[in-house]
């Protein structure tokens, strides 16, 4: 890469995780792929903060977030956390793209930040803040949009549409993980055509690796992901019941928290299938490799996703996904990698459970076709060639 590790990076994120609080990765896995190339790479990552003396008002009584972050840096990353006021009024709400754009202009301003590219990571707040520094600066501006921020937010109201529009039209250029999502940003703004770049999902192939493992007489059926309704958790009961009616050498693995964590264990107390069903809580990733080594098949009927890098990273492991008719696992999936179902039945869901557990599969051929499409090593050569494409 030219001259790229004499280059600044500016990143810009809502979501990024500090040394002591869980937050999503995904934007940091972005910074730890490419900032090797770099000379520096700054992140702000501005946080809503909530007074503890208002919770005392009982209007307020269930906002108590405060913003806690500590600022932090590794080799030549530095990731700064600024705090702004968030009250839970309209007012505020309105102001929050204003609130985080004057956060992030004190930090640079204060630690005389210097850069050459800007890379926001969801459309609102972290992007339309970038519009604002872009033009300040007169550095190129990349957005990347993970999910929600393009198929849900938009659409929720005329005012979030128009915004949306305006900073599609005013990046430089707009990356996305999937095929579905590309199309959402071109529904929405169709003249960003040229500038809307498919750069996938990806996951460290050296770690997410198979590790032969000895045949168990019980099949083991993984599910990994946050207990929440879009992931469609609570299914996992009825499917179970519908396979019991087939086959009874299987266990369902389940790995991670969320609200619907406590449902799920009173579901399974109620239908006594504390047999089948293993509720293991949330997992690191050293421990999370050793699951998807042990498991046969992968469960994942998510209802709304974008990508899902779940499955990603199991078939790298070798383990064949069944999943539901997302619009992630149609991207992902190819027929020698597993199942997608035609509806949300459990009955459904169960007989391609059964089917992929009687399988023989092609285990390389999954692996290979995720090493030469989702590695880190192929995403990031398309992350570099996006840089050097905006270098002024």
């Amino acid at each position: 890469m030219n001259n790229m590790n004499q280059k600044n990076l500016l990143v810009i994120s809502d979501g990024f995780p500090d040394l002591n609080h869980y937050n999503v990765n995904f934007v940091k896995n972005y910074v730890d792929l490419v900032k090797s190339e770099f000379n520096q790479i700054n992140v702000i990552s501005p946080q809503p903060f909530f007074p503890k003396l208002l919770s005392k008002i009982k209007l307020f009584q269930n906002f108590t977030r405060f913003s806690c972050y500590e600022d932090y840096n590794y080799e030549n990353v530095k990731v700064y956390y600024p705090s702004f006021l968030m009250l839970p009024i309209k007012r505020h709400r309105q102001k929050r793209g204003e609130f985080f754009t004057k956060k992030c202009n004190e930090i640079i301003q204060k630690h005389n930040l210097e850069f050459d590219f800007i890379h926001t990571h969801f459309l609102f707040p972290s992007s339309y803040t970038g519009i604002e520094l872009k033009k300040n600066y007169r550095k190129p501006l990349i957005a990347t949009t993970h999910g929600s921020d393009i198929y849900v937010d938009p659409f929720i109201s005329k005012a979030n549409l128009k915004r949306t529009k305006q900073i599609i039209q005013n990046t430089d250029l707009v990356t996305v993980p999937s095929v579905f999502m590309s199309n959402k940003v071109q529904e929405i703004n169709p003249q960003t055509k040229s500038k809307t770049k498919l750069v996938p999902n990806f996951i460290d192939t050296d770690f997410f690796k198979p590790n032969k493992k000895k045949q168990d007489k019980v099949k083991k059926i993984l599910m990994v992901g946050n207990l929440i309704e879009s992931k469609k958790v609570l299914d996992v009961i009825p499917t179970v019941l519908e396979l019991l009616k087939i086959r009874k050498d299987f266990v369902v693995q389940i790995i991670g928290e969320g609200p619907l964590k406590s449902t799920l264990e009173k579901q399974v107390e109620k239908n006594k299938l504390k047999q089948y069903i293993k509720i293991l809580g949330a997992k690191k990733n050293k421990a999370l490799v050793k699951y998807y080594n042990q498991a046969d098949t992968f469960f994942f009927p998510s209802k709304a996703e974008s990508f899902g890098i779940v499955q990603i990273e199991a078939l790298a492991c070798e383990v064949p996904v069944v999943a539901g008719p997302n619009e992630g696992s149609k991207f992902v999936l190819k027929n020698y990698c597993g199942y997608i179902s035609k509806s949300f039945r459990p009955n459904e869901f169960a007989n391609l459970l059964n089917k992929s557990l009687n399988k023989k599969w092609n285990q390389q051929k999954m692996r290979n076709y995720i090493v030469n499409n989702f590695s880190n090593q192929k995403t990031k050569t398309i992350m570099l060639k996006i840089y050097q494409s905006l270098e002024r």
